[in-house]
């Protein structure tokens, strides 16, 4: 994820990613500069600098702002006279387990540069100056520890998060490491490929960003239907699993409010993606059965399972506008992409691209892996072309047959758990235009949608 921010240090302080690590309660942000804010206010803000050749850099300037691979490791760039200095940011733990925050700085400018750390107690990896030779600033007269950088090299600080005591900064890992090391457990719950990017970030490194945001947010922020998601992401990865009592709150919680002020054109985003979650986090047979009845009651399907119940999904539309797109909602943008790849059927139906290619798709490879489809299946799927024909290579396990179906080819089916096979050339997208509104449901936005004759949009 790139960005770009330029002015002051409260528009910098706009855009912030919470760090912190598994297992810990510590938690911070990172704002558009680079600086660290503790969610304990008795914890000072981390805060850094760059003397350049021409003056002191300090949350101003042009940056450019990125998460490593959609993780909790943010790198920010600040351009100098003489080319970049890089500062990356990122939470781990050292050898005892206990949390520490790291910064590291790369010289990429042809001369050398100077940064200042507010936090004096950081442990630097480069020796540290009582006073240099620095263009006059604010940031030079305060009590700020100085670590001189030369041309093309780099320097790395690490200080105590949250705790007191002096970290051994050769025993934290690299920015690298922690990144691979968020990577991984964010695929335990599925990956993706897809050749398209939302706001300009591959989906891919979306889709790890909603995750991360779910395991260091917890899944107490929110509605009910923020917090089935995201306890479903947490689950799917085998971080925890959420009480089945707090679970049952949650999706009374929703009913309740939709038996309430249930309108046909403002059906709230993700209700039916948070029921499904909320079927796979209920282990306990009557409870699912339970929870299968009331949305039948309410929806007026069978109660064989949540997506009988729910009924038919409609969909109309299509375009490359992101609805949604507030990082708030990134957990439901997932869930809604995970729909629009394989959607629950219900009774004992899965389809593959249930809404057919998004058109930035067609002619593209595509790779779905794991993906959770009902309450213990497991589906992957591969995407190549011949022609303007997909062939799709596909397999799923679970403890039930299965029929598997495609939105792209209605004619297609197969009982089998494994196989390949060629699909009929899809038909042109068709995009639902309004004078005062474009419907646009796109794979980063959501799953399923319709247009009432008012030209409003509701979701399924």
């Amino acid at each position: 994820m790139t960005s770009e921010v330029s002015g002051t240090r409260e528009s910098c302080a706009e855009e912030s990613t919470v760090i912190g690590v598994l297992g810990s309660d510590w938690r911070a942000h990172v704002d558009g500069w680079g600086n660290v804010v503790p969610f304990d206010s008795g914890e000072p803000t981390w805060e850094w600098a760059v003397a350049a050749d021409d003056r002191w850099h300090e949350g101003d300037g042009t940056v450019r702002r990125r998460r490593i691979d959609g993780t909790p490791v943010i790198e920010t760039r600040v351009r100098v006279p003489s080319g970049d200095v890089v500062q990356t940011v990122w939470a781990a733990t050292d050898r005892s387990g206990r949390p520490v925050v790291a910064m590291r700085f790369d010289n990429e400018s042809s001369l050398p540069v100077v940064v200042s750390s507010s936090r004096t107690d950081a442990v630097s990896s480069r020796p540290v100056a009582a006073r240099v030779d620095v263009p006059a600033g604010a940031a030079d007269s305060r009590d700020r520890l100085l670590v001189p950088v030369g041309h093309r090299s780099s320097c790395r600080l690490v200080v105590a998060a949250g705790w007191n005591g002096s970290p051994d900064e050769t025993a934290v890992p690299d920015a690298e490491s922690v990144a691979r090391g968020w990577i991984a457990i964010t695929e335990r719950a599925g990956r993706v490929v897809l050749p398209d990017t939302t706001g300009g970030v591959p989906v891919i490194d979306d889709v790890a960003s909603a995750r991360v945001d779910s395991l260091l947010a917890g899944v107490d922020d929110g509605d009910a239907v923020m917090r089935l998601l995201r306890a479903d992401q947490r689950h799917r990865m085998g971080v925890d699993a959420p009480d089945p009592t707090d679970v049952a709150s949650w999706v009374e919680e929703i009913l309740r409010g939709r038996r309430r002020w249930w309108r046909p054109e403002r059906t709230r985003p993700g209700t039916r993606l948070a029921l499904l979650a909320a079927e796979r986090l209920l282990v306990d047979p009557t409870a699912r059965t339970d929870l299968r009845r009331a949305v039948a009651n309410w929806r007026g399907g069978s109660a064989d399972d949540v997506a009988s119940a729910w009924g038919v999904v409609s969909f109309r539309g299509e375009s490359d506008r992101v609805i949604g797109s507030d990082e708030s909602v990134a957990v439901l943008r997932l869930a809604a992409l995970e729909d629009r790849l394989v959607r629950d059927g219900g009774n004992g139906r899965i389809v593959l691209l249930p809404d057919g290619f998004a058109p930035m798709w067609l002619g593209q490879s595509i790779e779905v892996h794991g993906v959770a489809v009902g309450t213990d299946r497991r589906v992957s799927f591969a995407v190549r072309w011949h022609g303007a024909r997909p062939a799709v290579l596909w397999e799923h396990e679970g403890s039930r047959e299965v029929l598997v179906t495609s939105g792209v080819d209605p004619d297609w089916s197969s009982t089998e758990p494994a196989g390949e096979s060629l699909w009929r050339a899809p038909a042109p997208a068709a995009v639902d235009r309004d004078d005062d509104v474009v419907v646009a449901v796109t794979v980063a936005a959501a799953g399923s949608g319709e247009v009432s004759d008012s030209g409003s949009v509701s979701f399924d």
